[in-house]
């Protein structure tokens, strides 16, 4: 089963969070997320990119790098406390370094599986 019924539903509730405040978080790290119907169960993507795009954010820096939480709408309780934890890992600096020294998306796919599923 995918993560999504509808790419695009997805991606357009990607696009109504950011316009009610940055998601940007510092030193070039996001943390987009979306909540919809059309997710089916909770995911996150990362994205790295090798050069900097604006992105608004607490520093106002670029950003280079985005975990992004894709979280079904059905339940808020568990959409805020995903949301919290994955905002936390991104001050994590042992977190920050995994995500920018390593190409291995299996460790850092394990490193955020690891943190989100502790109570």
């Amino acid at each position: 089963m995918g993560i999504v019924k509808d790419d695009e539903e997805a991606y357009q509730a990607f696009l109504v969070r950011e316009e009610l405040g940055t998601t940007g978080l510092i030193e070039g790290f996001a943390v987009p997320h979306a909540k919809a119907k059309t997710i089916q169960r909770p995911s996150a993507m990362v994205w790295k990119n090798k050069t900097a795009v604006p992105w608004p954010s607490f520093n106002e820096k670029p950003v280079d790098i985005a975990v992004a939480p894709f979280l079904p709408e059905a339940d808020r309780e568990e959409y805020i406390r995903l949301l919290s934890k994955t905002a936390v890992l991104l001050m994590d600096p042992a977190f920050r370094k995994l995500l920018r020294d390593s190409d291995d998306a299996h460790a850092i796919s394990s490193a955020i599986s690891e943190v989100l599923a502790q109570e």
